[in-house]
């Protein structure tokens, strides 16, 4: 839902044009969007594997996540994104995502809301 969004918009897509195949989806209890500077991410094993993996792709996309993350917590409030540093190990990362996660997990269910509206 939120990956396709900041992909195509990178691509020259129009941002409010990128956003309606996905309005009215059921909204996620979280989003959680992992970071990780480039020159961390390229000296993992098999980066540049992909094609889309070059440092000015991903720095193109990363800046549409930023207006990504904006809308959403203009529509859906400041706590309906997250950021998380990816840069350490996996088990450091686990750690950071289970704690942003264990809130929601053990709350009492909330009602289901819709994406964009």
């Amino acid at each position: 839902m939120i990956v396709p969004v900041a992909e195509l918009t990178s691509q020259g897509l129009p941002f409010d044009f990128c956003l309606n195949p996905d309005n009215g989806l059921p909204l996620p209890d979280a989003i959680l969007y992992l970071t990780l500077p480039p020159d961390v991410a390229s000296a993992r094993a098999a980066y540049g594997v992909e094609r889309y993996e070059t440092v000015a792709i991903q720095e193109r996309v990363k800046s549409q996540f930023k207006a990504v993350a904006a809308e959403v917590q203009k529509r859906h409030g400041e706590d309906s994104w997250t950021e998380i540093s990816a840069s350490g190990t996996i088990e450091e990362v686990e750690g950071l995502v289970y704690s942003k996660l264990e809130p929601i997990l053990s709350a009492d269910p909330k009602p289901i809301g819709r994406l964009w509206q």
